[in-house]
């Protein structure tokens, strides 16, 4: 078995927790408020203490551990912690360090600027600084993730970096009315009554993936899991328009895990799928979708559906299948049974019922015929191309001479 150590450095700088790598070049910290009182040093002892037990919990993929740490204070954050350790259990970290700097006391409240560095079984040191805070618990101080900004809203609450103010105003500007379009589109009614959404808004892909899990390097602009905030990564001048367009795909995932608790197990081209469809009042990509699935099955380039069901995928070239032909049959679903049995189509699977079942009782048909009648619908929209194409007056053959 590998050993893994654990050891504390003390230095001017702060504290180092953990095992240390080779670094990479890290990014600059975010910028903390200024303190209202300097940290005491059995603060900092105690801090770093609790920081220590964290990291050997990292080491161990130990998840109750790791959660004893945690405050229980905040709910989605806990449950967003909880799928970080999760991950790690299956994709172990091999090395892992809290480094710590600026301890200081914010009313109730400690903070640090903490710097995260790990190694994963597989690829180079990653590292992320950013401000961190602490809260007290039963135990003494317990990690609450990193300092925030944060404005409320009907519905919703934001929470931003300092460099996303200004796209964290127009979030909750535009918000609550993508709220109220997805919440009448999925026939969401009273299981959304009470319903508050937190939405949190990154300004780099390093925290936006570290904040999923260690093991995260895919690309993304926008996250949603169970209990989870939404978390997206705008750039900084994003307007009305993308924003209305993210939010609506995000939120529609909310909409699945709302539906049922078993929707992280349905196929992920419905889940993708079904985000798409409802985001396309913001989106207007339907012709879009159209003509790209429309182009797959004239080259016999459309993914098998098992291919698309479970996240990761197990060949990553379907990835954008996932969201394209999972959104176009999700379409011919819509357009052919209408919203309401889709909607019951989409329930059931997010309850956890097969593709069998949630066509059989929501659109009376298996889900080979749904299947079959989606590929013939194609094949009927290329012939109809095809003959367009065929009816238009080609252009008059051109002459050259000397």
């Amino acid at each position: 078995m590998k050993e893994l150590l654990l050891a504390l450095w003390f230095g001017a700088a702060g504290a180092t927790v953990g095992a240390q790598p080779e670094p990479e070049t890290a990014e600059p910290a975010a910028p903390i408020a200024p303190a209202l009182t300097p940290a005491s040093p059995s603060d900092i002892e105690a801090g770093e203490a609790m920081l220590r037990r964290l990291v050997q919990a990292t080491l161990d993929a130990d998840v109750e551990a790791y959660l004893a740490c945690v405050t229980g204070t905040d709910p989605v954050f806990r449950m967003e912690e909880r799928h970080w350790i999760e991950d790690v259990v299956v994709n172990r970290v091999m090395q892992y360090t809290l480094t710590t700097a600026e301890w200081s006391r914010d009313g109730d409240e400690l903070r640090c600027t903490l710097t995260a560095t790990w190694t994963m079984s597989e690829g180079d040191a990653r590292e992320l600084t950013f401000p961190a805070r602490f809260v007290k618990g039963e135990s003494g101080w317990l990690y609450a993730g990193r300092v925030w900004g944060r404005l409320e809203g009907p519905h919703c609450v934001v929470l931003f970096t300092p460099d996303r103010a200004e796209v964290a105003q127009t979030v909750m500007e535009v918000f609550p009315a993508v709220m109220d379009t997805v919440n009448a589109d999925m026939e969401l009614g009273d299981a959304v009554a009470h319903h508050v959404q937190e939405i949190k808004i990154y300004d780099s892909m390093r925290e936006l993936q570290y904040s999923i899990f260690p093991s995260y390097v895919d690309g993304l602009g926008g996250w949603n899991e169970p209990g989870e905030a939404i978390k997206i990564l705008p750039g900084r001048r994003s307007g009305p328009e993308g924003l209305r367009s993210l939010l609506a795909h995000e939120y529609g995932h909310v909409g699945t895990f709302i539906m049922g608790e078993k929707a992280t197990l349905a196929p992920w081209w419905m889940l993708e799928g079904v985000a798409e469809l409802v985001a396309e009042p913001y989106s207007n990509s339907r012709e879009r979708v159209e003509r790209r699935v429309k182009s797959w099955a004239k080259d016999g380039n459309l993914a098998k559906w098992e291919d698309m069901f479970q996240f990761p995928l197990p060949e990553k070239k379907w990835g954008g299948h996932v969201y394209t032909q999972g959104h176009h049959m999700m379409m011919f679903i819509h357009d052919t049974y209408g919203r309401t049995p889709r909607n019951l189509w989409v329930r059931l699977l997010s309850q956890g019922h097969s593709l069998e079942e949630a066509s059989q009782q929501a659109l009376g048909i298996s889900f080979e015929t749904l299947d079959r009648d989606w590929r013939a619908a194609l094949e009927r929209a290329l012939a109809e191309d095809a003959a367009k194409e065929a009816a238009e007056p080609s252009e008059p053959a051109t002459t050259s001479g000397s």
